[in-house]
Formats: C-alpha cells, structure tokens, sequence
C-alpha cells in the first residue's frame, strides 16, 4: 500500500508561506460562491425578450439630448435589447446634435423619430434583428421605370443543406444587408438588377452571385472556411480569428474529423497540423498514440499536451493495465481522447507557443489541445443520422521460411553446436510431420477487424435557448479472428445552451457519458507467428478441441480460454454561467467535473492449461484491478471590452480551483475450486496484493490568471498574459511561480504604402511572442515520504512499510522560456497562403535524480539540477487554391516541420546509455559495430581504441550516439470538388532513425532455436570460416552465441532508417441533390468511403515502420463505407 504522508500527517493545503495567499485564496472561494448567487438570481429575476416581440408592440422609455446619430442608435441597442445592424459610413454622415424628449413610445415609434431627416429607413427581420439600411429612391424619369427593382427571396445553407440563421446578404458596394432568420430564409431589394450579392457567414466562405439572371427562389450554398483568415478560434479563456490571433495556433474542424473512419480524434489531428507528431503503438483495438507537440522540452518530465474540453481542465491521463501488448507497447489501457467520441467534437484547436499557452501557466509547457463540442443551433428541430462499416487488417506481415528452409537452419545450429538431436526436439526427431507447412503469418493475422459506428443526434432550439442530445455506438473486432473478441463504446452527449438577444445572462451546460467495454484476451499472436515451427501440428483436433500432440505442442491458442474484461466509464460536465453587469463587462463561472473509472478482470480457467500443466496441479486463477480517477473544477472570471482611442482593449481576470483523487488497487486470486467462481474474488482460498497493490493519490492546483488585449484598428495587435500557480506536486515553500508573456501581430497589408507597393499581396502579418510556462508532470508528493506495504508476514499482526523515495522539500518547478517568430501571407486574392514558425525553447531547472551511495538505501533522489535543454525548429504550410470554379474545385496544403533538441548542460553527469551534453535528448550511447568475424561466425565491435572485439565494456565502449528523434515529418494534402462530389487524400512522410529490420530481427529471433522461424532476409548467415555474412551464425542456445546477439542491440546496427511515405487517408463523398433526398423525407443526404493506411512506400523492409516491431500487431489498413441523413 502506498499512501501519500503529505495527508496521513494532516498538512493542509496551503496557498503560500506569507499571509498574503491564504487571503487571496479565501477572496477566490468568497467570489466563487457570490458569481454563482449573482447568476442565479439574474435569471430569475432578469427580463428577457422573445424573438415573438414585435417592435410596434414593445414600448421603451428613451430619450437622448445633443447626441449623435451612432450614439443615439447604440443607445436604443442597449436599452431596448434588439440587434441592431446599420451602415457605419452613412452612419457617420449625421453628427448633428439629436434630442428626443424622455418617454414611454414603441421601439418603432422611437426608431421614426431618430431617423426622421435622414435617408435611412429600417426593417425588423423574423428574428427580431432590426436592419437600418438607404431608403430607395423614387424613379424621377419614365426611362427608369420602378418596374427594374427585384425582390430577392432564397435560402442560405451549409453543404448539408442545414439553414444558417444569421447569415448576412449585402448588395456589394453599399451598406444595404438583411440577415437571414431562422429557417435561412432572407428577403432582399435590389433597385436596377445589376447589383452583386455577398453572403458570408462565421465560419464560412463568402459567396458572390449577381442578381442578373436569378430567379426566386435562391438557394445558396456556404463552403465551410476551414483555413481562411477569419474562421472562428477558440483560444485560451476566449475566442478569435485567425486574422487577429497573436499566437501560433492551429485548428481542425469536425469536417476535417469526418474524414477519418476512427474512433480516437487523434487520428484526424495525425499529419495534419504542423509540429503535431502522433504516432500509434499497435494495432490492436483500444491502442493507445503517443502525442507531441513539436519535440521534447525535458529529460525527466513528462511530454504530454495539456487537453481541455468546453474550457474544463480534462484529467486525461491512463490506467495500468495487465494485459501487456494487446492494448500497447506500455500497456497503457487509453489515452486522453479515447473516450472521447469524435463525431461529437466541433472543432480542435492546438496551442503551441508562449502567447497562446502560458495563461495555462504550468499545465502549457508541452501546448495545449483545445476540445470544443457540439452545440445546438437555432432553427426547426433536426434528426441527424451517420452510420458506417468497413474493415480492417495489417499494413505489413512478415514473409517467414518454409518447412524444408528451417529444418535446413535446425540441422545447421546442431551442427554450429556440435549437439545431436534430442528427443524433445519434435520438429526434427520425426515426432512432426517434417513434411507439414502452415504459413502462421496468414493464420493469425490475415483476418479483417470488422469496425462498426452508428452515430444519432437531435438538435435545434429558438434564439433564447438551443439544445443538442447525441448517442453513439462502436464496435471494433479483433484482427486475430481465431481468438476474437472485440472492443465496443457507448457514450451519450448533451448540450443545453442559451444567449438570447437582448439578455444579460447567457448558460451553456455540457455533458457526456462513455462506457467502453474490451474482452480481447490478453494475448497478441503476432508474437506466436515466429515463435511456432512451419511444421508444427494442427491447432485444433478433428472434434473442435485444442490440439497439443501429446504433450509435445505448446499451443498458443490456449488464449482463446483465457477470460479478460475491461470496462472503462467517463463522465464529464461543465457549466457555464455569464452576466452581462454593465455594457462591455461580463462576468462568468465555469464549474467542471469529470471521473473516471477503470475495471480489468483477468481469468485463467482450466481450460486454458495444457494437459501437463493441469497435471502437475495447476489450479485456476483470477486477477482484478481497480482504479478511479475523480477531478473537480471552478474558474470564476471577469471580462471587460472597450474602445479606446481607434482600437478595442479587451481585459480579463480570473482564477482557478481545482482538485484531483486518484486511487487503484490490484489484487490476485488463487486456490479455485470452480472455473465458475473466477469472477468471485471471494472464491479464491488466497488473496493477496501484486503491482502496486493498493495507491491513493491527491493533487491540488490553484491560480490567477489575466491577460491584456489592445487591437489597434485592425493592424497592431498586442496581447499580455500571466498566470500565478501553485501545485501541491511541491514543497510548502516552492509551490508558487509566476508565468508571463507577451505576443505581438503586425497586419502590414493594411497599410497604404504596402497596398501600393505589393497589390499580389491580400494579406501580410508578422507575429512575435515570448513567454515563460511550467512543467509539474512530476509524480505526487515528492516532497515527503511515501511508503509501501513489506509483503510477506506481519509483526505482530501489523504489516511493516518501507520508504520508496527520500524526501526533498526543496523541489520545484520546471520552467521552459518559449520565443516564437512567424509569419503568414496570402497572394492573389487568397489563391496561395503560406505560413511560416521558428521556435527556440530553452527549459532550465529540470527535475532529474541525482544518484546515491548505495549506503544511503536508495539510488537517486529527485532534485532541480542546473540542467537546460533546447529545443528549436522551424514549420511551414503553403496553401494553393489551384482551381476554383462555381463547378470545380482543387486544393492543396502542405506542411512541413523541422526541430532539434540538445542537453546543453547537465551537473556530474555520469556515463549512461542516454544524456550526453550537446546530444539530442533520449540519445542512444551505443557499441560501434564491427560486423561478423569470418573465422568465429559471431558478432563482433570496436572498442574506445578502435580495436576490434567481441567483449565490449559497457561502461567504456559506448562510443557512438544514435538520435531517435524525427529529422523532419510534414504531409502533402489534396481537396477537389465537382458539383456533389468530393474526394481528399492525404501523404504522410517523416524522416527518422528507428529500430532497423535487422536490429529488430536480430535482437528479438533467435534462428537455430525450437519453434523459432525467421524471415527470409535473416539466411545471410554465417556458415563456415571466410563467410562475409549479415548474421551470425545458428544456435540451438549456446550461452556465448546468445551473449553476442543481446550485445548486438546496445551496438549501431540495431538503429536505422524508419523513414516512409504513407498514404494516411482517402476520402470520398457525394452529397446526394435534394429533390432525390427529399425523397426519403432528409433535408440533406450523403454517402461516402473513408479509407486509413492504404498504402506504404519505405526501405524499411517487412515490418510497418511507424510501430517498428516484430512482436506487435502492425497499425491497421481501414476502409469503410457510409451514409449521412439529416432529417
């Protein structure tokens, strides 16, 4: 047992050493509980206007004296509650002094009054905006009859034929817009027919049509702005543009998610943003990715991003699971967003330098992933429909010998050996059939996992509330279709929002549930296609039972009885509670709550023991794991905007409360009885602890946060953060930090003289940030003592405990500096975009173990050395719009990402395997490796003289570095689109050193063993004195020969190049016309075919190389086909 003294000796949790901050944590609770009162009884007590309100009906007291025409109309907005849209330059031509007397009178009343004298008129739309727009003239000559003025009636929608309430329709060259209501309808005058119409939406292309030639009614299509200047992103505490955005951030939006037939996000996140590495462990359902965001920043800590969902700080993390490689190479049972349903995500935002992380102060040191889920949106209730089915099977599977090439390798270790055939060596003593050959590559991994998705939601609201409800089921089959199985999730998503116009208050509350179930037997038989002889009996007897030929067969399929269940539940929530006090501030709470929790059962029944093993006494056994991971959240805030001198200065403050409990125990059940008892702990005659046994954990976290924004019309742009954290991962007196930055964004095409002197040029802007973040991805406490349970009998009845590590009051924070310079530029009118970042981070006062005396009982301590590390690169993406018709269009993006980090010092640095100063971090320190000796048939290496032996000292012969690091990843995407049609695809590359073919062969197979086969490439042996061969020579276990091959991984030849090009994703989809769709009763209709790792071009021989590995199930080739309703 393992329990944190911090909380057995009763400290608290204190928020500093000096008076000051107990205060200022009690003022936080205090304005917790006040925002929370002051909300509630706002929406109780607040009017509020419904979109049903009529402006000849609504009365209003109002009245101004000596104001001018924008102020007065700014006036009316805020008392009477409507939204108001109006012509600023014609706006501005009325400065006169407007006096209304003071008194009750209708908005329309007040409204004739305020534009009598002018030559604006008004008109409510069916939501209740009001749009201020030129009166039209009277025709003054019978040449032009009024007969030319059109009507323009239509319909705005998205590509899936929902309505977008909200749109705006302006005649292009003048201040006249009307705005589309609910359902996306609009009504609009053009005066001579030959005007222009703009429609743009947030979110979307803008689209021109000419009114020449329309005919009633017209239906127009948005293209989502994906990539463009001003698509909406969601930044730290707030929101943006891409135009305005001080800081190097990416976004993905659930169209771009929708690509991907998967069910982790992370996939659609995988080549697709620049500095992102993803890359997948296994392909065994439920695997886990590793993510980083551009390169490693610390030798100790941990590198994951820091994830939150709905503007709530998510505990991600994973649970231990026994099952070893089924579920990843580290067996971990799930990452952050494998329990997050993809279809459920609106957009993700990546957050990468100083400027954009460092208001998340400690938790922004490794960036930040931003989750933003679906919402309801204002309009008729719709039922939206997305099913899809495929299958799935290996990139790569090894092509191993034939029966008659290893009985030829068996006879020649024998001979190497100078052994002579045993009795119990059945694949060449005759006990098996010499003359049977299974091919096990294609028995075991040649079937195809089944992957099955059915997604339902129902979604719509008014303008005062919307509402959003989805489910979703998966279902993934194994591979391995001789032992089956499969892993399926459920989860639902809820979504209640509201904001209506003319309120103060606004309420978002958000929330889902996950349940994923995995009864895949802990067994990858990826590892048994070598591990069994191409002569070795059949699998199953005639009757369906397993075969073991009488004792002489281990047969590897005993997994198929093995019993495993892991069930994973995850539920999350937020709300979100927002007052507009006064005009330009806002105050708002943000309350999240999020628990996990993790179940494994492990049986092992009778029926999964060979005849011999039950012989000897073997009784059943049951393993059971259990873990829950419980996280709690408050961050009040406080928002202000203003205009100040010809910009808009924006402040926000706010504070952070937040808590985590964590605990897990395992336990191990032996002595059944029964096979029908397993799942009973209690029917087990022995129970005792095994792993960590049994692990309680708390962590606190508290800040204050601010930033400063001033943009300065449109062109200067500066923004300042800074967070003061504190974490109880530290002693009492080092726990606080404060972590600030600055960004700055130039937007240069504004200005005249580069308009002037560049007219190719659409836009232009330079950004530079600098900022300081933090990194506690430490482990719990380690500040004091922590003690485990001593296994074994107790004294006197009271278990005894040890200390697993010495205590340090001293540590603290790792802190990384980040500079970034980048730049983005548009040509000719949008066609080319390119987009450059170069990042320099240098992280200081790194958390590493310093090592011991074995005298003082441990080996290391935890300490902050003076140790730095650098990291720095460089990313570009070029954007081309290559053709871009009202039909057709074509384009393409590519990224492209460089970095390099190096230990520029690290205190009394010993030798070691990894960390050399002025390397790479995680560089291998390796043998040089001198080939195989011609006379001995063994490996061999230089030593630190360069002389050549076959003993190498590892504390001295290490001569040479290999960095696993990527050189350099990017991707090349292409988008075309023909009326309904659309098709994408996707290249991945990357650049980098792995573990070769021939080191993993090599160090993993042993040829000359008993059911050991081999890939074909590994007959480049050696077999008599001269040979130059690739391998060494054959064993049937020769201790020395043995020796060298494990020698043979810590030398260079074990590393190479991993480097490929893969087809990461093919999407192809029509969007079936309407009048065909309408004829099932959808509003929008489309069907299309996702297809993942199609294809691989590499050196890299028989293996995938994005897992690298010989003994685990190589990611997955998918394809799936589906359809998309919305009703």
């Amino acid at each position: 047992m393992q329990k944190n003294s911090a909380f057995a000796r009763g400290h608290r949790y204190a928020l500093s050493k000096a008076n000051l901050y107990p205060k200022l944590l009690f003022l936080m609770k205090v304005s917790v509980v006040n925002c929370a009162v002051i909300l509630l009884s706002v929406q109780l007590f607040a009017a509020r206007l419904s979109k049903g309100q009529s402006i000849t009906s609504t009365n209003i007291t109002f009245g101004v004296k000596n104001e001018d025409l924008r102020t007065t109309l700014k006036k009316l907005r805020e008392q009477s509650g409507y939204i108001l849209f109006y012509p600023s330059a014609k706006i501005e031509h009325y400065q006169q002094g407007l006096t209304i007397p003071h008194r009750t009178r209708t908005v329309a009343s007040t409204l004739d009054l305020i534009l009598s004298g002018t030559s604006l008129t008004y008109s409510q739309q069916n939501d209740g905006t009001i749009v201020i727009f030129d009166r039209p003239p009277l025709p003054v000559a019978a040449a032009e009859p009024a007969s030319k003025a059109v009507i323009i009636s239509g319909r705005v929608v998205d590509r899936k034929g929902l309505p977008l309430p909200g749109a705006s329709i302006r005649i292009k060259g003048t201040q006249r817009v009307v705005v589309t209501d609910i359902k996306g309808n609009f009504m609009l005058l053009a005066l001579d027919g030959n005007e222009v119409l703009q429609f743009s939406y947030i979110g979307f292309r803008t689209r021109e049509i000419p009114v020449k030639g329309v005919k009633n009614p017209l239906t127009v299509v948005l293209e989502d702005a994906a990539g463009t200047l001003d698509e909406i992103q969601v930044t730290a505490y707030g929101q943006t543009t891409k135009r305005l955005n001080t800081g190097d951030q990416t976004t993905i939006t659930a169209a771009e998610i929708e690509k991907y037939p998967v069910s982790n996000a992370l996939v659609a996140l995988q080549a697709t943003v620049p500095g992102l590495l993803i890359s997948q462990s296994t392909g065994s359902p439920g695997s886990t990715y590793k993510v980083n965001i551009r390169g490693l920043n610390s030798i100790g800590a941990e590198s994951n991003p820091f994830y939150v969902i709905d503007g709530v700080p998510y505990s991600g993390g994973s649970f231990s699971s026994q099952r070893g490689n089924t579920l990843s190479a580290d067996s971990r049972a799930f990452d952050a967003l494998s329990l997050i349903n993809p279809q459920d995500i609106e957009s993700i935002n990546i957050l990468k330098d100083a400027d954009a992380t460092a208001i998340y102060g400690a938790r922004g040191a490794n960036g930040v992933i931003l989750i933003t889920t679906k919402k309801g949106k204002p309009g008729a209730a719709r039922l939206n429909v997305n099913v899809f089915t495929g299958a799935g099977s290996p990139t790569r599977m090894p092509k191993l010998l034939n029966t008659k090439q290893y009985l030829e390798i068996r006879r020649e270790a024998k001979k190497n050996d100078n052994a002579s055939v045993l009795p119990t060596d059945y694949d060449i003593n005759g006990v098996w059939d010499t003359t049977r050959y299974t091919d096990y590559s294609k028995v075991f991994l040649d079937g195809s996992g089944v992957h099955t998705n059915a997604q339902l939601s129902f979604s719509g609201g008014s303008d005062q509330i919307q509402y959003m409800v989805s489910g979703n089921y998966r279902k993934q089959s194994n591979v391995q279709e001789l032992i089956g199985k499969s892993d399926k999730t459920s989860s639902m998503h809820f979504n209640l929002s509201s904001a209506a116009p003319g309120s103060r208050f606004s309420m978002n509350f958000t929330g889902g549930y996950t349940y994923t179930d995995n009864d895949i037997p802990g067994a990858d038989l990826t590892s048994s296609v070598t591990s069994l002889a191409p002569n070795s009996p059949e699998l199953f007897n005639p009757d369906g039972t397993l075969n073991f030929e009488n004792n002489t067969f281990s047969n590897p399929l005993l997994a198929i009885y093995r019993m495993a269940n892991t069930s994973i539940t995850n539920l999350t929530s937020s709300l979100l509670l927002g007052y507009q006090l006064v005009k330009g501030l806002n105050l708002q709470v943000t309350g999240g709550y999020n628990k996990q929790a993790f179940d494994e059962f492990l049986g092992s029944p009778t029926t999964s023991f060979s005849p011999s093993v039950i012989a000897q006494g073997a009784k059943p056994s049951s393993r059971f794991s259990f873990a829950n991971k419980m996280y709690w959240s408050v961050e009040p805030q406080a928002n202000y905007t203003t205009n100040w001198s010809k910009g808009i200065l924006n402040f926000i403050i706010g504070g952070s409360l937040q808590k985590q409990l964590s605990n897990a125990q395992q336990l191990q059940a032996t002595g059944y009885n029964s096979d029908l008892l397993l799942r009973n702990i209690a029917g087990g005659t022995s129970i005792t602890p095994f792993g960590a046994g049994y692990n309680i954990s708390k962590y606190k976290y508290s800040a204050l946060f601010g930033r400063v924004n001033y943009n300065w019309a449109d062109k200067y742009i500066l923004n300042l953060s800074g967070r003061y954290d504190g974490s109880s991962k530290f002693g009492r007196d080092r726990r606080f930090h404060f972590f600030p930055s600055a960004g700055l964004s130039w937007i240069f095409s504004s200005e005249s003289f580069v308009q002037n002197a560049l007219p190719f040029l659409s836009f232009g802007k330079i950004r530079a940030s600098y900022g300081i973040t933090g990194n506690d991805q430490i482990s719990n406490y380690s500040y004091y003592t922590n003690y485990n349970l001593i296994s074994g009998p107790a004294y006197q009845g009271v278990p005894g405990v040890s200390p697993v590590n010495l205590p340090n009051d001293q540590l603290s924070w790792e802190t990384v500096a980040k500079t970034n310079i980048g730049g983005e530029f548009q040509f000719l009118k949008g066609r080319i975009g390119l987009e450059g970042n170069y990042f320099y981070n240098r992280t200081s006062d790194m958390i590493l173990g310093t090592a011991l005396a074995s005298t003082t009982g441990f080996t290391s301590i935890s300490e902050n050395l003076g140790g730095k590390v650098v990291n720095k690169g460089f990313d570009l993406t070029l954007n081309t719009q290559n053709i871009r018709t009202s039909h057709f269009t074509w384009s393409t993006t590519l990224l492209f990402t460089r970095m390099r980090n190096s230990i520029t010092e690290y205190p009394d640095l010993s030798p070691a395997q990894t960390n050399v100063i002025g390397q790479a971090v995680n560089v291998q320190r390796v043998y040089r490796y001198a080939g195989v000796n011609p006379e001995t048939g063994l490996y061999q290496f230089y030593d630190r003289n360069g002389n050549i032996t076959d003993n190498p000292s590892q504390s001295l012969d290490l001569t040479e570095t290999v960095d696993i690091n990527p050189d350099y990843f990017g991707s090349v995407q292409n988008a075309l689109t023909w009326k309904g049609i659309s098709l994408s695809f996707l290249f991945r590359y990357i650049k980098q050193t792995g573990t070769s073919v021939r080191g993993e062969l090599a160090g993993s197979l042993f040829p000359g063993f008993m059911s050991s086969n081999i890939p074909g490439v590994m007959l480049n042996r050696w077999q008599k004195p001269g040979d130059d061969a690739v391998y060494q020579k054959y064993s049937t276990g020769i201790t020395a020969i043995i020796q060298q091959s494990k020698i043979n991984r810590l030398s260079d030849v074990y590393y190479g190049d991993a480097s490929y090009i893969r087809l990461q994703n093919v999407s192809l989809g029509y969007q079936v016309p309407q009048q065909w769709a309408s004829r099932i009763r959808a509003k929008a209709l489309r069907v299309y075919a996702n297809g993942e790792n199609l294809a691989t071009i590499s050196n890299y021989g028989i293996l995938d190389p994005e897992n690298q590995s010989l003994l685990r199930m190589p990611p997955l080739r998918t394809i799936v086909f589906g359809v998309q309703a919305t009703f």
